[in-house]
């Protein structure tokens, strides 16, 4: 989990979590270029859950 122990006011927070389902946290990565044609490359879209 987030070590987030730093606070930018002096008050200590009121106890809320981030990130507490899978769910919580997406990340779509975008290519500035989309693939087309023919070549020697592939292009595979991988979704994971649960793994690093």
């Amino acid at each position: 989990m987030l070590n987030a122990n730093t606070y930018v006011t002096a008050q200590k927070g009121i106890g809320g979590t981030i990130r507490n389902q899978y769910e919580d946290f997406y990340v779509e990565e975008i290519p500035e270029i989309i693939p087309e044609g023919e070549g020697p490359n592939v292009y595979v879209w991988i979704e994971k859950l649960g793994r690093t």
